[in-house]
């Protein structure tokens, strides 16, 4: 089953030869899971296990270079399957790349590397250039094609939006006193799975002090009363993603911080109507930061304000774009960023996509501190 057509795939790789061309590269050998299945359609749930690659040039459409446990997936997910060079477990990957860039007359010819992939460590490409006199960081060039999603892709980050909001709704269904934060997390997920999510990763959940900062997982705490909670869900369609938080209270909130988390949402709603594809990403940066400052109740505001989201496999889990003090570059229409805001006990974000005029929220849940009375 392939989910992009062929000539979505074409206008892709199209995009990426133009950028060889700039750079005076004959092929590109790429790594990295996500560029792999961006250009080829072609994805395996071994990508974690199983060693490929693709070789993209001028002349072919993209050779796949995977192991042979793959060839089902190959056959099957990516139109792609007519020359595809399969290896065997035991041989070597040094040896498995030359020997395909051997046999297709690319020893001599200048061959970018994704430097930035962590499918591309040290030893593997340190390896190769002792037998390539010219292979060449590209560092980004893939990535900053994928920055800009089409269409199709939105809509699956759309589709992702909506199994985000069911997952959120059975998280608050699944808050009251003595609840363990495992409880919730695994009622989110049946929800995330039966919604239509690829995987079940809920997402970030905590209660208590957790609560208060990013990156949490639940454990076995159990949800007091007067308590607060954060949850950040997390699901995917066809590896593309949509995200938010919300903080959520149990019982009687107290009115400063029911007032402080207003003018938190306040500040967000602020930065993001500057979104607009033309508009320097530092315009909407420095809302955020001016405005949290201003609260008074931190000095300094380390976080990032957006980072770009899309299509991510583990262990990724973003785009290499991102908006903070020394970031520097504009937004345009098609991009995707996960916009997020955590001051003094209080989360919120929303998942958006770029448009000419402005911004469409692909998460589109009450913005609020939302109150679960025990």
């Amino acid at each position: 089953m392939y989910i992009f057509n062929l000539h979505e795939l074409y206008s892709r790789i199209y995009k990426v030869r133009e950028k060889m061309k700039e750079k005076d590269i004959s092929a590109l050998l790429i790594t990295e899971p996500e560029n792999i299945t961006y250009l080829t359609d072609f994805f395996t749930a071994g990508y974690n296990t199983s060693f490929q690659f693709v070789i993209l040039t001028f002349n072919y459409d993209p050779i796949i270079v995977t192991r042979h446990a793959e060839r089902y997936w190959v056959e099957n997910r990516t139109p792609f399957n007519k020359h595809v060079y399969y290896w065997y477990d035991g041989e070597s990957k040094t040896e498995v790349t030359l020997r395909v860039i051997q046999s297709l007359g690319l020893k001599k010819e200048k061959i970018g590397f994704e430097g930035l992939s962590w499918r591309s460590p040290f030893s593997y490409i340190s390896s190769l250039k002792q037998h390539l006199n010219h292979l060449v960081d590209i560092k980004n060039l893939v990535n900053e094609v994928r920055f800009i999603k089409s269409e199709n892709e939105i809509n699956l980050m759309r589709q992702a939006g909506v199994i985000a909001e069911e997952m959120m709704n059975e998280g608050l269904n699944s808050i009251y006193p003595n609840v363990s934060e495992r409880e919730i997390a695994a009622n989110i997920a049946k929800t995330e799975v039966l919604k239509g999510s690829d995987w079940s990763r809920t997402g970030p959940i905590s209660s208590g002090e957790a609560a208060k900062h990013i990156h949490a997982s639940y454990s076995n705490k159990k949800i007091t009363n007067n308590d607060t909670v954060f949850l950040e869900v997390t699901p995917q369609v066809y590896n593309y993603h949509a995200r938010f938080m919300r903080t959520i209270a149990i019982g009687e909130v107290d009115k400063n911080f029911i007032d402080f988390s207003k003018r938190l949402i306040e500040i967000q709603d602020q930065a993001l109507d500057q979104v607009k594809s033309g508009v320097h990403c530092h315009v909407p940066d420095e809302i955020y930061r001016k405005g949290i400052l201003d609260t008074g109740v931190v000095n300094h505001y380390h976080n990032k304000t957006f980072y770009s989201v899309g299509m991510m496999m583990m262990p990724n889990s973003f785009e290499p774009l991102e908006v903070d003090t020394k970031s520097d570059f504009i937004f345009r229409e098609g991009m995707t960023f996960h916009s997020y805001i955590v001051v003094g006990g209080f989360s919120i974000s929303e998942t958006i996509a770029v448009t000419e005029t402005g911004y469409e929220r692909l998460t589109n849940f009450k913005r609020d501190l939302l109150n679960i009375y025990s």
